[in-house]
């Protein structure tokens, strides 16, 4: 909604009349506004200017703005729907319930992105709950912020664009918060364009770290599974191709469905399969680089990298365990040891793709060869 340049159509000083009205609206919508809250935000004997805005799609909006930064804006009177902005929520994050998401989010956000379901960072093992904010069920259009899994200072400020029940029933697709204002826009920065502060980790995240642990056994387990993707793996932060996602969960899973040319291949190959493995890793982390990956957006998650980019550069399956690294984050580390690339760990362990020296001499001596897709379609199918 202020993603765009907005124009400004009349700015009037507020009378006292019109802020204790402003604070009975308040008080009303918002109940842990208590009386010395509301006084620091619309000070009664201080100038709190209402700016009449006019926005590139959305029509007239109102904002109360205090020392030159606004606090809330309004899109329809007559309704109520009033909104702080993340100025306010800095100052008191409890205003409205929020949904955390993923770091990389953030830049979609500020440049007009709605808040997809992939994105919202809930424990899906609660089923329906999971999408219960603060105890009680969401409805449709209800206001909400939207924060960081790394940080609880708010992000973003939206409405629901489902109630509860239909997020849950939409299984992870569509969207989830239609976003109103965000960290970035141009609502920030008509004000005191303060960075975000840093307000801890928002609470009910235990899952992610019992996710990891559960990971951790998995490995440990001879027995267990192999999977090839061993971080702590985000839900996708936009909705990806349906058939990238079924040929990468074929090429990660069913190395049974390797072409028989294939498998004898490998037979005949000296080197040990760990060897073999090391290679193709690198074969393919390097290519993504020289193809889907040139122009990507960083930072991004590791376990997005290597599932949406390295494993489409490769008939053959990428399986991260049988390979010397034994996990993805040391297979990136060993790259970054080589100066190719720098990792960090942008919320709890979770580590990120932040930086990549696009022109370093593997990437530059790195000849592309394209996967056969006779082969993909075939594991496809």
């Amino acid at each position: 909604m202020f993603h765009k340049p907005f124009r400004v159509k009349s700015s009037t000083q507020m009378k006292g009349s019109d802020k204790k009205k402003l604070k009975a609206e308040l008080k009303k919508k918002f109940a842990v506004l208590h009386d010395d809250a509301l006084n620091s935000l619309i000070p009664a004997k201080e100038e709190v200017m209402l700016t009449k805005l006019q926005t590139h799609a959305d029509g007239a909006v109102l904002a109360y703005i205090h020392n030159k930064t606004p606090l809330f804006f309004e899109l329809d009177k007559e309704r109520g729907s009033i909104f702080p902005t993340v100025y306010a929520l800095w100052r008191h994050p409890d205003l409205l319930s929020s949904f955390p998401t993923w770091p990389p989010v953030a830049k979609k956000l500020a440049n007009g992105a709605d808040l997809m379901l992939p994105g919202v960072v809930v424990d899906k093992e609660l089923g329906l709950k999971a999408f219960n904010l603060d105890g009680r069920r969401l409805q449709k259009g209800g206001a909400l912020q939207v924060n960081l899994v790394t940080n609880r200072a708010a992000l973003a400020v939206g409405t629901a664009a489902l109630s509860s029940e239909d997020m849950y029933m939409a299984g992870g697709r569509g969207r989830g918060v239609r976003i109103l204002h965000c960290y970035g826009d141009q609502l920030w920065e008509s004000g005191s364009k303060v960075e975000m502060p840093e307000l801890g980790e928002p609470p009910g995240l235990d899952f992610l770290s019992k996710s990891e642990e559960k990971s951790d056994e998995d490995e440990a387990d001879p027995d267990g599974e192999s999977d090839s993707c061993d971080d702590l793996e985000a839900p996708d932060i936009c909705e990806e191709d349906k058939l990238t996602d079924d040929i990468a969960s074929v090429v990660l899973n069913e190395e049974s469905a390797l072409p028989d040319d294939h498998n004898e291949i490998v037979e005949e190959d000296e080197r040990s399969p760990q060897e073999i493995m090391d290679e193709l890793l690198e074969r393919a982390f390097l290519q993504a680089w020289k193809t889907s990956a040139r122009k990507v957006e960083l930072p991004m998650l590791s376990s997005n990298f290597f599932r949406v980019h390295m494993v489409p550069q490769t008939n053959r399956p990428l399986d991260i365990k049988k390979s010397s690294h034994r996990k993805l984050s040391k297979f990136l580390a060993h790259m970054e040891s080589k100066g190719v690339i720098k990792v960090k760990e942008l919320q709890k362990g979770v580590e990120s793709l932040t930086e990549v020296n696009i022109e370093h001499e593997l990437i530059a001596r790195h000849r592309v060869v394209k996967p056969k897709r006779e082969q993909f379609l075939l594991w496809h199918q």
